[in-house]
């Protein structure tokens, strides 16, 4: 492997064993997901050229005091993706039922996803009012 280089394992749903170097003055990589399979840069790759790019440049890891191992900073982004799920979540529950009524379909609109998750709601509901 070339040098400077970084090898490390990425723990998320599954471990990946990763590594990322320099090359010809760029940033290169190697995981076994199964995102990177076809040679592409993937989301284990861009964490551990982070943390490396924070060594480098002297910035403090996060640490999991229980087990003094770095705490990579998606996890961080987790806990505050969380603190703003719960917010919009407090935000949405003091709606009015009417607003969101109009809301969800401009919104389904604009997302496909969204739209057919909405109807197959719809749809079990209907379902389940049938039953009763």
């Amino acid at each position: 492997m070339p040098e400077p280089a970084l090898h490390a394992q990425v723990t998320g749903t599954e471990t990946c064993t990763t590594e990322v170097w320099i090359e010809d003055g760029a940033v290169a990589g190697s995981c076994d997901c199964r995102n990177a399979a076809d040679g592409w840069f993937c989301k284990h790759q861009v964490a551990v050229a982070l943390v490396w790019r924070d060594r480098l440049t002297g910035h403090a890891t996060s640490i999991d005091a229980s087990v003094r191992k770095p705490v990579p900073r998606g996890v961080e982004r987790a806990r505050t993706a969380e603190e703003k799920r719960l917010a919009l979540h407090d935000f949405l529950r003091g709606q009015e039922v009417a607003t969101l009524a109009d809301k969800l379909p401009e919104f389904a609109d604009r997302d496909h996803d969204l739209a057919r998750e909405l109807q197959q709601w719809r749809r079990a509901n209907a379902l389940t009012s049938q039953r009763s």
